[in-house]
């Protein structure tokens, strides 16, 4: 009877525990064995990214010792093969392109009509007011040139000594040369540039796509074209064998043009916007925060520190010891550019939107819907004001020719700013802008390039002086007189000067004017840490 009473109640135990129990599905068994087959696979791949880096480490150290391994005097004639190489592709294109500008001027003379594409026979292929030839004969002014690009509108240009570029909707960059229209190169461009082209001493730079072409100014081939390593933000600038530009990530960068490294880096403190300046080894550049610093290369802070009240966004402009800059705060500022303190600052009415135009004792600038300043360089005062003048577009001896309002050329006299005549320059649209010559160059839309020589009103071109040579103590010789062949009074042949002139080896004290400054600036000191 008792067996009985506890056989059921071990049943009910084992029942109960038979349910309290993890049940084991199918689905968990699955569950399980894919766990364990990631773990295997994890544990494979581990072990084959271990063999991996050991082999790159051995390949590595196997660079590494064969670099090593080469003498001082292998990578010195290494160097010496692909600078000569490097010089005689130089040479190879200058002498190309010298000999195609021969033959062009040889079929095409200079002083003719020029052009790039087949032109209509007419003297002047766009009708226009201010190249109608009563009012041209009025003025004193010669349609120097005219030629057609590719018929496409122009997006920007600079002009140069040897070269007008101007750069079309195509992304092309056609280089002109100014006095008489021959095409000397054309560079296609894969993308249209991102900043305003750069002058260099040899070269062009410009920026594309985050890509930078160090292009050769006499035949227009990029001598460097390499990616550059950051996103950038500014105009590059020029210095020795550096490239200094903004990047994306705040910072300032300087690079080697030549093998293409990194010479050194700051981190600003805000964006920068606006292409720098270097003058004397000293990095100048402005930031959207208003601030503007000088930095010397090698240093972990800057020389000195200036804050506008708003953003600095045009590119800085170094010229004797001042820095010149214009800020969204409405002002001009004048800077000492070794102490950082403010030497004057201008009020104006409307953005500057292009770097100022700095001479000896007078600086320029244009305001967006203001007009044309002159201003004392020293003093910051107004000489005299143009409303509604825009950039210049030419400078004469007595004049300076601006671009005014509703496509028309204003001319004004440099001393006092009065206008002396305005006339309208429909149907061109572009408006190169020009402060070194007598000439005017205008665009269409449609690629129509002219130029009109101010004849009336040329800048003289002055020799260059001679210096006299550095005589020795003694007695002094005499001054150079007329030509004998002039008559002279019966007292003047007293004077002799042919055996006067016999002492020439006095001339050897002019030794110390070979002392020429050295080609290029030491350059910036190479410091590799990023601060």
């Amino acid at each position: 009877m008792k067996r009985s009473r506890v056989l059921p109640l071990v049943l009910l135990l084992a029942a109960s525990v038979s349910m309290g129990a993890t049940r084991t599905t199918v689905m968990h068994r699955v569950r399980q064995q894919s766990a364990a087959a990631l773990r295997s696979i994890r544990e494979e791949v581990k072990s084959w990214m271990a063999v991996m880096r050991r082999g790159a480490t051995g390949t590595r150290k196997g660079i590494a010792g064969a670099g090593a391994s080469i003498t001082r005097g292998g990578r010195q004639a290494i160097d010496g093969v692909k600078g000569t190489a490097q010089y005689l592709g130089r040479e190879t294109r200058r002498q190309v392109h010298d000999t195609m500008t021969l033959v062009a001027r040889e079929f095409v003379p200079v002083g003719e009509h020029v052009t790039v594409r087949a032109e209509s026979t007419a003297p002047m292929a766009v009708p226009s007011p201010i190249s109608e030839p009563a009012f041209l004969r009025a003025h004193d002014i010669q349609l120097a040139w005219h030629i057609t690009t590719a018929g496409r509108d122009i997006r920007q240009s600079l002009l140069m000594d040897a070269n007008l570029l101007l750069e079309d909707l195509g992304n092309d960059i056609y280089a002109l040369d100014p006095r008489n229209g021959i095409a000397n190169w054309v560079f296609p461009l894969p993308a249209r540039s991102m900043y305003d082209l750069t002058e260099g001493d040899e070269t062009i730079a410009v920026v594309a796509n985050d890509v930078l072409y160090d292009l050769d100014r006499d035949v227009g081939l990029p001598r460097i074209r390499f990616v550059l390593p950051f996103p950038t933000a500014s105009q590059p600038a020029l210095y020795g064998d550096s490239v200094i530009l903004g990047s994306a990530d705040d910072r300032i960068y300087s690079l080697n043009r030549k093998d293409r490294t990194r010479e050194w880096s700051y981190l600003a403190t805000g964006h920068v916007f606006a292409g720098v300046a270097v003058k004397a080894n000293t990095v100048y550049f402005g930031q959207t925060n208003g601030k503007v610093f000088a930095y010397q290369p090698g240093s972990r802070r800057p020389m000195w520190e200036y804050t506008a009240d708003d953003a600095v966004m045009v590119r800085l402009v170094a010229d004797g010891d001042n820095l010149y800059f214009p800020a969204h705060d409405l002002f001009v500022h004048a800077l000492n550019r070794l102490g950082g303190f403010r030497v004057w600052k201008f009020p104006v009415r409307g953005k500057v939107t292009q770097p100022v135009w700095a001479e000896s004792e007078t600086i320029y600038f244009a305001a967006d819907g203001d007009g044309f300043y002159a201003v004392d360089r020293d003093k910051g005062e107004q000489l005299w004001f143009v409303r509604g003048g825009k950039w210049p577009v030419a400078v004469g001896q007595k004049n300076i020719y601006l671009e005014g309002p509703d496509q028309t050329i204003l001319c004004v006299s440099r001393d006092t700013g009065k206008e002396q005549w305005r006339v309208s320059a429909k149907p061109f649209t572009h408006f190169v802008r020009n402060t070194t010559t007598d000439y005017i160059y205008l665009v269409t839309n449609r690629g129509q390039v002219h130029a009109l020589y101010l004849r009336g009103d040329h800048i003289e071109k002055k020799k260059t002086p001679v210096k006299a040579p550095i005589e020795a103590p003694g007695p002094a010789k005499p001054s150079v007189e007329e030509p004998a062949a002039e008559p002279r009074p019966a007292t003047e042949p007293a004077v002799e000067p042919e055996p006067a002139a016999e002492p020439e080896p006095a001339v050897e004290p002019e030794a110390p004017a070979e002392e020429k400054p050295k080609a290029g600036v030491p350059g910036i000191k190479t410091d590799d840490e990023d601060f």
